[in-house]
């Protein structure tokens, strides 16, 4: 069963899970799937059905609409400049192989028993919690980089700058009282939300996902810095924990890796986000 065996790569927003998993979906074997918009929508469903109702539906999507489309070619990414392009993650002959594969479903148990096949899905600040509570042998890779730098790239990108830019960014909506929130919005922040500026929002939604984190017994991690400064050796030693062959696509994947200088006002991020808010960061960098 495919949905036992994932390989998640999470981590903050703007922590380099798209490099990560750009990286890992080019070694040999790997299907990948990029931040699948169905997703957050079957995770939510968990606390609203029985578990073996949220099971099959969960199990379907996984099973059917992601891996074996991909496997078969079926959902794949040709644009050239998206991360997901599979024209970026693998050579013309994986390509030209995947499009000639003539697969059923009722053929798959077979073909995975002759062909070693891992999936990966990439997806930043979701509570996988509530997925490998039931799959248990799922793996999570976790790439961490530090909160002021995360916090400092959501502002540059905007995403908390506006409600619409907010409400749009992030699918499906929780309503709390008759107002819209993300889908990954806790509710113990609805006091300082409503009035916080742009860097606390930013902050509170860090927390947030490092909560989720936080309750994850087992953890692959590696660090962001070390993965740009010094892209080659980190990854071999990440693939070797996850028993992952590296490519020519992966190489050349790593060779594009570049260090970018970012000046951080630390201060002023410190400065602008709510007191409660800054206590609760300082006690994660602590345990970090």
């Amino acid at each position: 069963m495919i949905a036992k065996k994932v390989i998640w790569v999470s981590g903050n927003p703007r922590s380099g899970t798209s490099l990560l998993g750009k990286i890992l979906a080019s070694c040999k074997g790997c299907e990948y799937s990029f931040e699948p918009e169905l997703l957050p929508y079957i995770i939510n469903l968990k606390d609203h059905l029985s578990r073996h109702k949220w099971k099959e539906i969960y199990q379907g999507y996984i099973e059917e609409e992601l891996f074996f489309n991909l496997l078969v070619g079926r959902k794949i990414n040709f644009r050239k400049k998206e991360d997901s392009s599979i024209q970026v993650l693998k050579s013309n002959k994986e390509i030209n192989k995947k499009l000639l594969t003539n697969l059923s479903r009722v053929d798959l148990s077979k073909y995975l028993k002759r062909n070693k096949i891992n999936f990966i899905i990439k997806f930043p600040a979701i509570d996988i919690n509530k997925v490998i509570s039931c799959y248990p042998k799922n793996k999570n890779v976790l790439i961490r980089r530090n909160i002021y730098s995360v916090i400092s790239s959501l502002v540059k990108k905007k995403w908390f700058s506006n409600q619409k830019n907010l409400i749009d960014s992030f699918l499906p909506h929780k309503i709390i009282g008759s107002r819209k929130y993300p889908y990954w919005f806790d509710k113990k922040y609805l006091k300082i939300w409503k009035k916080s500026n742009e860097i606390t929002r930013c902050a509170i939604f860090v927390l947030v996902s490092e909560n989720y984190y936080r309750k994850l017994k087992k953890n692959i991690l590696i660090n962001y810095e070390d993965l740009v400064s010094n892209p080659i050796e980190s990854i071999k030693e990440l693939t070797k924990k996850m028993n992952l062959r590296m490519t020519k696509n992966t190489f050349q994947i790593l060779n594009t890796v570049k260090r970018k200088t970012q000046k951080i006002n630390v201060k002023h991020i410190k400065e602008s986000i709510h007191p409660e808010i800054l206590k609760k960061l300082k006690k994660y960098e602590s345990r970090n």
